[in-house]
């Protein structure tokens, strides 16, 4: 099974949903759902914010790469949302 993640790192609250279970909400999950819908099954996208962080440690970069120039997704109907929140 192909699967694709979406990673960031923001602000999350804990609620209750309708069914009375515990859920997430948040601008932390809302960019990371925007993120994981620019990519393809098999693929891990990391937000700049996180990709930034990680670039700190060095066993990390040689796992991290750009994606192509802004322009060439930003037409990508599952990207539109990620890019209106760029400014």
């Amino acid at each position: 099974m192909l699967v694709r993640i979406g990673i960031h790192s923001g602000p999350v609250n804990e609620v209750m949903d309708v069914n009375e279970r515990t859920n997430i909400t948040g601008a932390g999950i809302n960019i990371a759902q925007r993120v994981m819908d620019c990519g393809d099954a098999g693929h891990i996208l990391l937000s700049k914010h996180v990709a930034d962080d990680l670039e700190q440690y060095p066993q990390w970069r040689s796992h991290l790469h750009e994606l192509p120039a802004r322009d060439s997704w930003l037409n990508d109907p599952r990207c539109q949302k990620l890019a209106e929140t760029k400014p």
